[in-house]
């Protein structure tokens, strides 16, 4: 069973036939599992290519039936190279009151379980030993918009874009004063079912554009809000692949907000930039010494939470030759 959202797997964590998350960003016991497993069945998932990697036609290769669930007729008519045998439009949870009632009928064999849990043992995500050593820079990744370090002119705006989230946003500015930071701590507040994160330094041509991003910004939201896509280091996006951006940008803005991180404004094409409302990341000087506070604020309570053993003259070193990198400052931390 292969499930879309992280609210759904967490459902599922404690279930001795949860799988994990397959595909080319997943574990490697989730791709045994899926690839050994004689029925597929694919609740509310479109099967991008980074889920069942380029070589399709090999994905889940010993199922005997393949099944896909989308309340999506659009998406469930896309071509598509998985083979599905049976697709059914239906809304999730009229499919999951259906399903409970078979797979209360359905025979697992204890073959299986045994299979599953020796993959899991022997291929873990993490290993126990390192559970807990979690970088301070991802312990304290601001989860909401009030945690961010901005200045007031970014945040005022921001608070009231949530409310509705009228536009698509640009974020720009220098490496490190919190463009990603702030689009993932949104997205975690707004959509925390139901965001995307595309390296698009790396994911940037006008055919991933068409063929995937579009299609998500299409999709309709199971949770009942707009979904999040964030398009981090959208410097790399070439020309062709932003100007595929302007239609769907206007045509599923009811159903998406789209949030580009960019270094430098003048790697934007004007079509974009028209079609978003945007923020410059990087601090005017009346702005420094207000930011600064907070930072520090923030910095300190994090040396208490951690017990960080270290005199006032090095937090201030710091605090200012790192400033206003909270990421740079978190990693002299580390050392502490």
């Amino acid at each position: 069973l292969h499930v879309r959202s992280r609210r759904q797997r967490q459902m599922c964590i404690r279930d001795r036939l949860n799988m994990g998350k397959p595909g080319a960003f997943g574990s490697r016991y989730s791709n045994f599992i899926l690839q050994e497993a004689d029925f597929y069945l694919s609740v509310g998932t479109r099967l991008p290519y980074m889920v069942t990697g380029y070589n399709s036609k090999d994905y889940a290769r010993k199922a005997k039936v393949k099944i896909m669930v989308d309340i999506d007729k659009f998406e469930l008519n896309e071509e598509n190279k998985v083979k599905i045998d049976c697709k059914i439009n239906l809304d999730l949870t009229n499919f999951v009151k259906i399903f409970d009632k078979v797979s209360k009928k359905m025979n697992i064999e204890k073959n299986w379980y045994k299979a599953i849990s020796y993959w899991k043992n022997k291929y873990p995500t993490v290993k126990k030993e390192y559970f807990n050593e979690i970088p301070l820079t991802e312990k304290y990744r601001p989860s909401k918009l009030s945690e961010c370090v901005l200045p007031l002119r970014i945040s005022k705006k921001l608070e009231k874009w949530k409310q509705k989230q009228p536009n698509h946003l640009i974020f720009y500015g220098n490496a490190g004063v919190g463009k990603t930071s702030t689009a993932i701590a949104l997205a975690k507040e707004l959509a925390p079912d139901d965001y995307i994160i595309v390296n698009a330094s790396k994911d940037n041509d006008d055919n991933f554009i068409n063929n995937y991003v579009s299609k998500v910004m299409r999709g309709i939201s199971l949770y009942g809000q707009k979904r999040i896509i964030i398009l981090d280091e959208s410097d790399r996006l070439t020309e062709n692949a932003q100007t595929s951006l302007r239609r769907p940008l206007e045509e599923f803005s009811h159903l998406c907000s789209i949030i580009f991180t960019f270094n430098y404004d003048d790697k934007v094409i004007e079509p974009i930039k028209s079609r978003c409302l945007e923020f410059d990341f990087n601090l005017d000087d009346n702005e420094k010494d207000e930011v600064k506070r907070t930072l520090t604020k923030r910095l300190k309570t994090i040396v208490k939470k951690e017990k960080k053993d270290l005199s006032k003259r090095e937090f201030d070193l710091i605090v200012n030759s790192k400033f206003p990198d909270m990421r740079r400052c978190l990693n002299e931390l580390e050392v502490y």
